[in-house]
Parts: structure tokens; C-alpha cells; sequence
């Protein structure tokens, strides 16, 4: 015989208003296992991390884990993935960068930093999407009466294009 999951849905277990679950409750009760597996420093470190060491290192590393010494709460080793470039540099920094985290928890949460080398992806640097507006009527007109006298068809057309994408330009800058 199959055993039934006794255990709610986290939509059930959260609280309700008007028949509706709040998001802020649900994202709590998401959380909590995370929380409680991995402490609640950890999830602090990984949500204001660019806050903490600054845009610039930030850039260049990444949160791996956190390990406290058993049954303990201070005195943890903060593992950091870093570009292999800028290892030294951070390296360097360690000293600093313990003591900044020492002061954003208050109390002497982390003695050393373990560095490891690897690939940090930046969600800052990813390009976000460009939404263009169709030019006008009026626009295609003025392009395509410009380069009507133009008898290489491809020359042609790589201008219109051109000049497309110059007003398009002129468009976006102006709003």
C-alpha cells in the first residue's frame, strides 16, 4: 500500500486574504527550508552580496557556501568562487572583505575566506531586451525617396536599412 503525502501544500500552509494567498507569505514558506538548512547568514551573504564587498568585487565573484564549526554560529570559512584573473586581487582583499562581512552581521560570523577559481555569471552585464517601435509611413517614404535614384539594388537596400536603423535610433533617444 502506498503511503499518502500528509503534508499541505505550501499554498494551503500559507495564510490567506480574501481566499488569496499573499506572495510575501509563500515566499517565506519557500525559503524556509533553505533557511534552515543552510542558516540564515548564508541566505543574508547570497541576497546582499553586492552590497556587502561592493559592485566592483562583486562582478568578479560569487557565493559558494558558507560552513560554520560544529554546533557553532561564528568563527565560519566563506567559500567564493572568483575569476581566475582576479584571484590575487581578491586574495589581497580577504583581510577587508572579512572584516566588512564581520560588520554587516555584527558579530565575528567569518575568520577566513577560501578562494576557488571558475566562471561567475554577472546578472548585471546580461544585455536586456530592446523593444523597437515600427517606424512610420511617413518614415519609409522619406527613406525610400532618398534612395530611389540608386540602381545597385543590394547598395539599395543596405541604405534604406541604414537609415532605418538611424531613425529608429533618433526615435528611442528622444523619448
Amino acid at each position: 500500500m502506498m503511503k499518502k503525502n500528509t503534508k499541505p501544500d505550501i499554498a494551503d500552509r500559507t495564510p490567506k486574504r480574501h481566499g488569496i494567498n499573499r506572495i510575501s507569505a509563500m515566499t517565506r514558506a519557500l525559503l524556509k527550508p533553505m533557511m534552515d538548512h543552510y542558516g540564515e547568514a548564508y541566505v543574508g551573504i547570497l541576497l546582499d552580496w553586492p552590497t556587502i564587498v561592493g559592485e566592483r568585487y562583486a562582478k568578479l565573484t560569487a557565493v559558494q557556501y558558507l560552513k560554520f564549526p560544529k554546533d557553532k554560529k561564528t568563527d565560519g570559512i566563506l567559500y567564493i568562487r572568483c575569476v581566475s584573473a582576479a584571484m590575487p586581487i581578491m586574495q589581497a582583499q580577504s583581510p577587508q572583505l572579512i572584516e566588512r562581512l564581520n560588520r554587516y552581521f555584527g558579530y565575528k560570523a567569518i575568520v577566513s575566506i577560501r578562494l576557488q577559481a571558475g566562471l561567475v555569471f554577472d546578472a548585471s552585464s546580461r544585455k536586456k531586451p530592446t523593444y523597437e517601435h515600427p517606424l512610420s509611413e511617413e518614415a519609409h517614404q522619406t527613406i525610400n525617396a532618398l534612395t530611389i535614384d540608386i540602381a545597385n539594388d543590394e547598395l539599395r537596400l543596405a541604405l534604406q536599412r541604414l537609415g532605418e536603423g538611424i531613425l529608429k535610433e533618433n526615435e528611442r533617444v528622444s523619448f
